[in-house]
């Protein structure tokens, strides 16, 4: 019995229906779920109330990231199984101390405070009037169905100049929960 017909699907449509098919006969994606969370929004939070968020910044050179990871994993490279320590890794690829110091200004500038830095990312501090000033929004009271309570900007977050040249991203006050749970492959037996 034939699930679709060749005759329906045009030529394009025929060789990804093969490969699908060709894939699910050995492989079958099992738990796979997603479910996202909107929260509601309440009313302002109190301006003097100190908050600590992260900012996210992107690995600093991307390709040669990607090229030590395959050194890494290629026998017969030098680098072969060559681990870089925190440190080193840190060195060649987290945000260089010009960016941190440039960051470091721009915040500071409306109040907010970085007072760690990571190989990703950038703890800050500030009252919500410095982060509603910086950001250019006004952080909510925020509930969610589950019972959660957090804040949410009440439009998308102004990333300053130096964060958005950076690509720098912000999740802290989204209003949204995301909930993964991932697949793992399994093999299909044939009867």
């Amino acid at each position: 019995m034939t699930i679709f017909s060749f005759k329906t699907l045009s030529r394009h449509r025929k060789a990804g229906a093969l490969a699908l098919l060709g894939a699910c006969s050995w492989l079958a994606l099992t738990g796979t779920s997603t479910a996202l969370e909107k929260a509601v929004l309440g009313s302002p939070v109190a301006a003097e109330q100190v908050i600590q968020f992260n900012i996210y910044l992107p690995v600093r050179d991307r390709a040669a990231v990607d090229a030590l990871i395959a050194e890494l994993q290629t026998p017969g490279s030098p680098a072969y199984h060559k681990w870089l320590t925190p440190a080193q890794y840190n060195e060649q690829f987290g945000p260089s101390q010009s960016l941190v110091n440039a960051i470091t200004h721009e915040l500071a500038a409306y109040g907010l405070q970085v007072t760690e830095v990571h190989t990703h990312s950038l703890s800050v501090s500030g009252t919500v009037a410095a982060i509603n000033a910086a950001f250019n929004t006004t952080l909510l009271t925020a509930r969610f169905a589950s019972g959660r309570q957090s804040m949410a900007a009440a439009t998308p977050l102004k990333l300053t100049p130096t964060l958005a040249a950076a690509s720098a991203m912000i999740g802290a006050f989204s209003g949204t929960i995301h909930m993964h749970s991932y697949a793992h492959p399994t093999l299909l037996r044939s009867e």
